[in-house]
């Protein structure tokens, strides 16, 4: 059993005049968590008692001011995140050395522009960095503290991740068109990235890569030739890259992250014959993602393709009634895998989550 207490406080203000607006906050959160685990003809005995608190404050600015058609915009957050773990030192079989703390302090920028060329056409940029903790799950390396991972969380080797990101984009919008572009480039330090291994209940296993960029360009589109007919859709391109990696002693440079697949799509037409009655059909495309960091092409999710289609009806105004059916084709399809002894033999080979197949439901929405 778990028991969580969570405790916290939201402070907001804002500021405007002329073409400025400030926005700035203060948050403060407080976390317990009870992690026991006992036998079902002993819950008020666990052989395993672990308790974590974990605070975090942090406080925040936004600003944005308008000149013209520029408008300039700045972010700023500090944040103090502190976790305390309180061991079962029964299961790590020592004397109690007392509390675990993990401190992290991360001061967050973020800067950016926006020229609107015209009515229609926007330019934007920016640039920001920011940190993050692991959690407790990363940290232990699983779900317990015990004696198999004591010592390396009690040396606090798992390290916070930075990121700095640089982002150029262009807005076009039309009466019944609008398209939004955007390249992005991230830089990583420590990043908390999955690795391929898999933990209980199929959660995968996280570690710190020294060095890593992801980069790419995404596409949002919406067209509406007609009141009747629309086009929606979104597009991603991404490459990714992993460096000074040491895997069984040896330095990987130049790999790809794992379950990042290069292409995504996803596409949408909605019919709408008349005013009570509309339909659409939508299709989602998934490049190939390795699973593991050595990039073995052995271990890899397949790339797939599954449609869906939906029709809705509105009886009143206040009743509507909408059906759907996924993955039309009935299509075997994957979107996560990692190497598996899958029939316990003690040979890895891939193994994957099987996503649902062809299947059927219908809603009903009252108003009241």
């Amino acid at each position: 059993p778990h028991q969580n207490d969570h405790i916290g406080t939201i402070i907001n203000a804002d500021y405007s005049k002329g073409g400025l607006l400030i926005n700035t906050g203060l948050h403060a959160y407080t976390f317990l968590r009870e992690n026991q685990e006992s036998m079902l003809d002993s819950l008020s005995n666990p052989f395993y008692n672990e308790e974590s608190q974990k605070n975090e404050i942090s406080w925040f600015a936004k600003a944005e001011y308008e000149i013209g058609n520029l408008t300039a915009y700045a972010d700023l957050q500090i944040r103090r995140a502190e976790l305390v773990i309180s061991p079962d030192y029964n299961a790590v079989g020592i004397a109690p050395e007392g509390d675990i703390t993990y401190d992290w302090t991360f001061i967050n920028p973020k800067v950016g522009l926006t020229f609107a060329l015209s009515n229609a056409v926007s330019l934007y940029t920016s640039f920001g960095r920011s940190g993050r903790e692991p959690t407790k799950i990363d940290i232990f390396g699983g779900f317990r503290l015990d004696s198999t991972n004591y010592q390396r969380v009690r040396n606090s080797s798992f390290d916070e991740e930075f990121v700095n990101d640089f982002e150029l984009g262009a807005r076009i919008t039309r009466p019944n068109f609008t398209i939004d572009g955007n390249f992005y480039f991230m830089s990583f330090k420590d990043e908390i990235a999955p690795d391929g291994a898999i933990l209980e209940f199929g959660l995968g296993n996280r570690r710190n890569i020294p060095k890593s960029q992801r980069y790419g360009l995404e596409l949002v589109w919406s067209y509406l030739p007609t009141d009747k007919l629309e086009f929606n859709g979104n597009a991603a391109y991404l490459r990714t890259r992993v460096e000074d990696l040491v895997i069984d002693g040896n330095v990987v440079n130049d790999n790809e992250q794992i379950l990042s697949p290069d292409l995504l799509i996803n596409a949408e037409v909605k019919i709408k014959p008349t005013n009570y009655l509309s339909m659409g059909i939508s299709g989602r495309y998934l490049g190939e993602q390795f699973m593991e960091l050595t990039n073995d092409p052995n271990f890899t999710v397949p790339s797939s393709f599954v449609s869906d289609f939906q029709i809705e009806a509105k009886i009143s105004p206040a009743i509507k009634v909408s059906a759907f059916v996924n993955n039309i084709f009935d299509t075997e399809y994957f979107t996560y895998g990692a190497p598996s002894d899958v029939d316990f033999s003690g040979i890895l080979e891939p193994g994957f989550f099987l996503q649902p197949e062809r299947n059927y439901y219908v809603s009903l929405t009252l108003k009241l």
